[in-house]
């Protein structure tokens, strides 16, 4: 067998192979002696069909066999011969195979960069600052009422910013209507106008009531639904006919035990000390970025271009498909898709360099995910699930994703590894005002009895 190599592309080899007349006979009279132990034939006794009747009726189907275990055998010498990884699935042409002639043809693959590491070891990283302050808590234990809170009726008031309105509307272009709703959903300080992009809408509804009608001027994208009136100037006539506003459970021990604490300190605590993990696991994963990217910078490589397209492909292949289910014209999804596949190329691009870095350097300090590794990673998704690990196990098995898990753990513990050995400078945390809950009730208390005082008084005066 011989092979030569031609490189034709970044990590892109073209590989053309001939095998000898002796090779690929030999092969076919192995295929030939077995296929005749086993073959029956109407005439003739089990293994004693004449090589001749069996060539004539089987010699293209038993040619074609030995043909592909030639082609995959020789493919493999010459890989392992030459230390390439292949990546994806090899691409083979101009096969010529012929009696009494040698075995030809041509075989393109795609294969694992060369990657020089001089050194990824002390690299100078900084690490945020990652303290948790009384406001974060606060904010995420507002997020935890908002997550529970019930949208109820606001009578005989105007809209504020945070309302939640009920409005019919219809848009307007040259004064003719091209669109039209009885019932629809708005929230001021969204900025959003039934799927329109509106900036400082809040502005525009706060005060009125309902039953009022507000004429809002706009310019209609250049991705609307309807093609003739792309880019054009309407108007979007608003009626507003609910006001509604979200009402958050109470700050008391009622709601604490909801969430199955005894108390408002227990569910701030608990808030607190996840916060206090995501902010180190956020700081983590920082100084990992910041490491490989130095180490990326000072040790550039190509990537195969085929692995970047075909994950560019089935990106774009799943968005096309949503756009389509939701009626996007034909003309708009070109305009997205070339705007995803401009935008991700990059973005795949690092993401696919990050990988083969991480890989290498897995493979140079032995790094990989043991058993007991899978065991715990597969207990922690049961719990969160609901489930039984063994359940879990199961599933993951059943749609191949062992395989998937492990490396995830690989590149965790790669990225770890460069972490513990990088020179890491830790950041000086700013002075965070600290939230003051109770002066702000005492404010908000303040300020209602003062309204209502004045209220009274102006009703004894009338």
């Amino acid at each position: 067998m011989q092979a030569t190599v031609e490189e034709i592309g970044p990590c892109k080899k073209k590989i053309s192979i001939e095998i000898g007349i002796d090779q690929v006979k030999e092969k076919l009279d192995e295929k030939f002696t077995e296929f005749l132990k086993t073959a029956q034939i109407s005439g003739f006794r089990k293994g004693h069909v004449p090589r001749g009747l069996a060539e004539k009726r089987y010699g293209e189907e038993i040619q074609g066999e030995v043909q592909e275990s030639l082609m995959s055998e020789a493919l493999e010498e010459t890989l392992e011969e030459n230390k390439f990884a292949p990546i994806g699935t090899p691409h083979f042409d101009n096969i010529s195979f012929e009696e009494d002639k040698p075995f030809t043809y041509e075989v393109t693959v795609s294969v694992k960069p060369t990657i020089t590491l001089d050194n990824y070891k002390g690299i100078e990283a900084t690490r945020p600052a990652a303290e948790v302050t009384e406001s974060d808590v606060t904010e995420r234990v507002d997020m935890l009422r908002r997550n529970q809170a019930q949208v109820v009726p606001v009578e005989n008031k105007p809209v504020e910013a945070d309302h939640h309105l009920l409005a019919s509307f219809k848009i307007l272009v040259d004064e003719e209507e091209i669109l039209k709703r009885e019932s629809a959903y708005l929230v001021p300080a969204e900025d959003l106008l039934f799927g329109l992009r509106y900036e400082n809408l809040a502005k525009e509804l706060v005060g009125k009531e309902v039953g009022d009608t507000v004429d809002l001027n706009i310019t209609l994208p250049d991705t609307y639904p309807k093609e003739e009136v792309r880019g054009k100037e309407a108007i979007v006539q608003v009626t507003i006919t609910d006001i509604k506003t979200l009402e958050l459970p109470e700050l008391n021990e009622e709601w604490a035990k909801s969430l199955d604490y005894d108390s408002v300190d227990d569910v701030r605590a608990a808030v607190e000390r996840r916060l206090e993990g995501e902010k180190k696991a956020q700081a983590d994963a920082e100084v990992e970025n910041q490491v490989i990217e130095a180490i990326l910078t000072a040790s550039p490589f190509d990537i195969p271009e085929d692995i970047i397209e075909h994950e560019l492909h089935h990106m774009v292949e799943r968005r096309q498909m949503e756009m389509e289910a939701g009626g996007m014209p034909n003309e708009a999804i070109e305009e997205e898709l070339e705007k995803l596949k401009s935008e991700q190329h990059e973005a795949q691009t690092k993401r696919f360099r990050e990988f083969f870095l991480l890989d290498q350097i897995a493979e140079a300090e032995r790094l990989f995910a043991t058993e007991s590794d899978v065991e715990e990673r597969i207990n922690l998704l049961a719990a969160s699930r609901g489930q039984r690990p063994s359940e879990v196990r199961h599933q993951l098995e059943e749609s191949d994703s062992i395989s998937q898990l492990r490396s995830e753990i690989r590149e965790e513990k790669t990225r770890a590894f460069l972490r513990e050995h990088a020179k890491v400078t830790e950041a000086k945390a700013e002075p965070a005002e600290k939230a003051k809950p109770t002066a702000k009730k005492t404010t908000k208390k303040a300020a209602t009895t003062k309204k209502a005082k004045t209220t009274k008084k102006k009703k004894e005066d009338s």
